[in-house]
């Protein structure tokens, strides 16, 4: 998604929740202290300050913007209206295509919200049936579930695979190369002694003096033995990979 549409559906959401609480604000001294007021009050307040959230961490290509925006843009979506309950909610810019029924009569419209507009209410039992859906909700959703954030792009990108080429050639280049065989062989073995056990065991040996010359020459034949370990361990690996390389070419 281009970052011009992602910084506009993030001005919509604050735009829509900061005109929503300074609307609410308004209107709070004025609503009737009833169950109705008291249960629905603060789920609005709640939807609308989930919009000023979410429109400032898309703002800023937040992973957590974009998944509290597809609830703002879910939320956005319907237009439901009967006498069980009315649900409708507008963040920034919304216009939506509705079909009522009064009176057995079917009637299509068209409405336009800007900046706020909400209506929450419970058993109203004389309001219309009606129902719609918000098409620029509709675009954002699609445009939010399709779109990932750069920066978490950036950072899991994963380094490219060998290709086979790559693989014969550098193994090619190791075999054919005897000293690179030979450092190869020093350098494990040095690391291994440079280890905590390795670097345990020559410190005991050091700490014990000329008298414990039993445990020196016993830390000595265990370091050689090592070395020789890790000699035929990276020798049989050659041979292995060489064997492999040998077959994906053929």
């Amino acid at each position: 998604m281009p970052k011009v549409l992602r910084r506009l559906i993030s001005l919509l959401e604050l735009l829509g929740g900061t005109c929503g609480l300074v609307l609410l604000a308004k209107q709070i001294p004025y609503f009737r202290v009833e169950a109705n007021v008291i249960i629905l009050l603060p789920i609005a307040i709640g939807i609308f300050l989930m919009s000023l959230v979410a429109g400032a961490l898309l703002w800023r290509d937040h992973r957590a913007g974009r998944i509290a925006s597809i609830i703002v843009q879910a939320i956005q979506l319907p237009k439901l209206a009967s006498p069980l309950l009315i649900f409708m909610f507008s963040f920034g810019l919304d216009f939506y295509p509705y079909i009522a029924v009064t009176r057995g009569v079917f009637d299509v419209e068209v409405d336009f919200k800007v900046l706020a507009f909400y209506n929450l209410y419970l058993n109203q039992p004389r309001f219309p049936f009606a129902f719609g859906i918000s098409i620029p909700a509709i675009v954002f959703l699609i445009m939010l579930l399709r779109y990932k954030s750069e920066r978490a792009s950036g950072q899991m990108m994963p380094p490219p695979l060998p290709t086979n080429l790559d693989w014969s050639a550098s193994t090619d280049a190791t075999m054919n190369n005897p000293s690179d065989i030979q450092e190869m062989n020093q350098a494990a073995p040095e690391a291994l002694l440079k280890s905590s056990q390795g670097q345990a065991a020559l410190r005991a040996a050091a700490g014990s003096g000329t008298s414990n010359t039993g445990e020196v020459s016993i830390t000595r034949r265990w370091a050689a033995s090592s070395r020789a370990r890790v000699q035929r361990s990276l020798t049989q690996f050659r041979v292995s990979l060489c064997r492999d390389v040998t077959d994906v070419n053929r």
